[in-house]
């Protein structure tokens, strides 16, 4: 085999290299933009999902005080039933103690 011949060999195999790297090349730019696609599609929904936690969340929050607030409102409504009752309490012990003295 001549020195030519060596050469051309060698440019083949280079040749047939470069090809395959091309095409690696190619294969990785696609894979690439798959990876693009997937990423604008998750952040996409990630910020759906945070949108609505958030709204969730909101309306939870919202019941919570409600609630919050409803039970200091029955708390004070029962303070009151209290003091009445224990004034009424007293009245009876006054009313017996009176019907007891007759």
């Amino acid at each position: 085999m001549n020195n030519e011949e060596k050469i051309l060999s060698m440019l083949e195999a280079l040749t047939a290299k470069v090809d395959n790297l091309d095409n690696a090349v190619g294969t990785l730019k696609q894979t690439v933009g798959s990876l693009e696609q997937d990423a604008i599609s998750i952040r996409q929904t990630t910020m759906k999902i945070e949108h609505e936690h958030g709204q969730k969340l909101t309306a939870l929050l919202d019941g919570y005080k409600l609630l919050y607030d409803l039970s200091g409102e029955i708390r004070q409504d029962v303070a009151g039933l209290q003091s009445t009752q224990e004034k009424q309490d007293l009245n009876i012990k006054w009313l017996d103690s009176q019907r007891k003295a007759e």
